[in-house]
């Protein structure tokens, strides 16, 4: 799978050297995102990876950056997903999307067996957002990603949920 992805991404590489002359920045970025529309995870990956490569001062960079992290992590790329990951969360601190990076680095640490890092990104998401339910069970947080994955975070009194695309991936037990 891996070489598939790798092969995949240098022909579009050469495929799209032509024609990047004519894409600015934020046509790069719609590019990314119609093909996220037409399911095309692979197509969108490559305009992303166009815009952080091309255009590292876009005001697009944390989404692209976000997204290329996801892909990688969705083909099982660990080694890049987490390089993606590190750098998104050193970089954008207080995006709406740091919880879910840290999701995805969590399951890269589990995935890995590396207990001690998966504790202290346990730690960082509990730390993450302070939540008080007062009158209400239960606390939510939604995010569509740029790659077009529905997520959700749920705060519980003694617990965490993360889902994506209504599929539970994730508890975190406090």
């Amino acid at each position: 799978m891996k070489n598939r992805v790798i092969l995949l991404i240098i022909f579009l590489s050469f495929s799209l050297l032509g024609s990047k002359q004519a894409c600015g920045t934020e046509e790069e970025y719609l590019l990314a995102q119609d093909a996220v529309k037409s399911g095309d995870k692979e197509f969108a990956f490559i305009h992303f990876l166009s815009e952080l490569r091309d255009n590292p001062q876009s005001k697009r960079h944390p989404e692209a950056l976000f997204a290329t992290a996801e892909y990688y992590s969705l083909v099982h790329d660990y080694g890049d997903a987490f390089n993606a990951l590190k750098e998104f969360i050193e970089d954008y601190p207080y995006s709406e999307m740091r919880a879910f990076a840290l999701l995805y680095l969590l399951r890269i640490s589990q995935a890995w067996d590396k207990d001690d890092l998966a504790k202290n990104i346990e730690k960082q998401i509990i730390n993450l957002r302070r939540v008080i339910l007062l009158f209400k069970e239960t606390k939510e947080y939604t995010f569509n990603s740029p790659l077009g994955i529905n997520h959700k975070l749920i705060y519980y009194i003694d617990k965490l949920e993360f889902y994506s695309d209504g599929k539970l991936q994730n508890q975190i037990f406090y």
